[in-house]
């Protein structure tokens, strides 16, 4: 029960992976409708889930909450695999590789994270945040074709000061450099499954295809 905060789809696999307020993660069959599993990632009425991630295969599933906590969780049978402190507060993205074998997280403390599927270490820190001065926040991160990682919406905050404009990121994975910045800002973004194409969507309705 509660509202539903995050949505997944492994649509080859015919599985969808749900989020809620309520601190639970649920799987569904596409096809029939029906819920396959109930996992809890936080207590209930304490920290919900922001955001949920599952590999094309719908093999391996992630899960990131309010607490700053990461999840993952094997399907079909729905064990649970590792749990982490990823970030100091909330988790407001996360995804996982196709391959099943790297994380990318983004928080409200102004960092995006790369980290190990298998163990939870952190392998990378791609944009660091800060507690003091601008802050870059994000809010929704995948994995590009060819070694990339994507962040969209997150945006350079001052306290009592202004406020850029929404933006979004790209990274190179094995190196941690910023490849590039989008034109015009990203509040969102969206990549096909073969990870070659990514449209983002920005302030004044504006889209973009990379």
């Amino acid at each position: 029960t509660g509202a539903v905060r995050a949505v997944a789809l492994a649509d080859p696999a015919g599985l969808a992976v749900t989020g809620g307020a309520d601190g639970t993660v649920k799987v569904w069959d596409i096809s029939t409708g029906r819920c396959l599993h109930t996992l809890v990632h936080a207590a209930r009425g304490h920290d919900g889930v922001a955001a949920v991630a599952v590999t094309p295969d719908g093999r391996l599933a992630a899960s990131a909450a309010y607490d700053g906590t990461i999840r993952t969780w094997h399907l079909p049978a729905g064990a649970p695999g590792m749990r982490f402190r990823a970030h100091g507060t909330s988790v407001r993205g996360i995804a996982v590789r196709a391959d099943g074998t790297l994380l990318l997280s983004a928080s409200d403390d102004g960092s995006v994270r790369l980290w190990s599927a298998g163990d939870g270490a952190l392998l990378r820190t791609l944009e660091e945040g800060r507690q003091h001065g601008a802050i870059w926040r994000s809010g929704q991160v995948a994995f590009g074709a060819a070694g990339l990682a994507l962040a969209a919406g997150g945006r350079d905050v001052t306290p009592f000061g202004p406020t850029t404009a929404d933006a979004g990121k790209v990274w190179d994975v094995a190196t941690g450099e910023l490849l590039a910045v989008a034109p015009g800002g990203a509040t969102g973004l969206s990549v096909s499954i073969d990870g070659h194409t990514v449209l983002s969507h920005g302030p004044a309705g504006m889209m973009t295809v990379w």
